[in-house]
């Protein structure tokens, strides 16, 4: 459960354009239950990465469809 809750944490900042996602958990017991732990989980998303410049070389063709 934890593997898939940092997998939808990562996935989330990824799909934002943060590329460079680290996700750490935080478990500690939990005295309010009994059997219990909280989880806290640490997210630094990195810095956001952006696009600039596309530059394609070669041969390109177009064809206009009627």
């Amino acid at each position: 459960m934890r593997r898939r809750a940092v997998e939808a944490i990562t996935k989330y900042y990824t799909d934002k354009g943060f590329k460079n996602v680290t996700v750490n958990i935080e478990e500690t017991p939990d005295s309010s239950f009994v059997n219990s732990n909280s989880i806290i989980f640490h997210v630094d998303k990195g810095r956001k990465t952006r696009v600039d410049n596309i530059f394609l070389m070669g041969m390109i063709t177009s064809r206009i469809l009627n």
